[in-house]
């Protein structure tokens, strides 16, 4: 089974795509890609979710003030909304596993088609991640400009005080 045989590792998928790759893997690789989601439920998207959250708060801590809290809480739930995408995909491709090769009836939550919300849920993980290290370049730049600027300051203010 090779990453590119993974349906989280598309940008986006549906049910004919489900159906060919699953189906490549043979039984032995469905059985093996299941035990990893088993695993991949919750401890990857929670694990990213938590380092991009503590990162955050590292870059963000001096440059954003308390009145600034909508931007701060908008730039917070990015990875969350990734967060809770990759946890969505990776229900939605146990329930295509567990209900291999009858994958046309899987749902999730009793109704839902779980290849649609899959491939969908996919794709948002994919945008918010992408985005999430996107916030996270910006927040490292910023935060190396205003200690910069903080160094130079203090630099600039002590030439001053010398000089007096």
């Amino acid at each position: 089974m090779g990453s590119y045989d993974m349906l989280d590792r598309r940008l986006w998928w549906d049910l004919e795509l489900a159906k060919e790759l699953l189906d490549k893997l043979g039984p032995e690789g469905r059985l093996s890609y299941s035990g990893m989601y088993q695993w991949d439920l919750w401890f990857f998207p929670l694990s990213h979710a938590a380092f991009l959250w503590c990162a955050y708060y590292l870059c963000f801590t001096h440059t954003l003030q308390v009145r600034q809290l909508a931007l701060s809480l908008l730039i917070v739930s990015i990875p969350g909304i990734a967060f809770l995408a990759d946890y969505v995909e990776n229900l939605a491709v146990l329930a295509l596993l567990n209900s291999f090769p009858m994958i046309d009836d899987a749902t999730l939550f009793q109704k839902l088609p779980a290849a649609s919300i899959g491939g969908t849920a996919t794709a948002i993980k994919w945008a918010f991640a992408i985005l999430s290290w996107s916030v996270l370049i910006v927040g490292l730049n910023i935060s190396i400009a205003a200690c910069l600027w903080e160094y130079i300051s203090h630099r600039t203010s002590r030439k001053k005080e010398k000089a007096e």
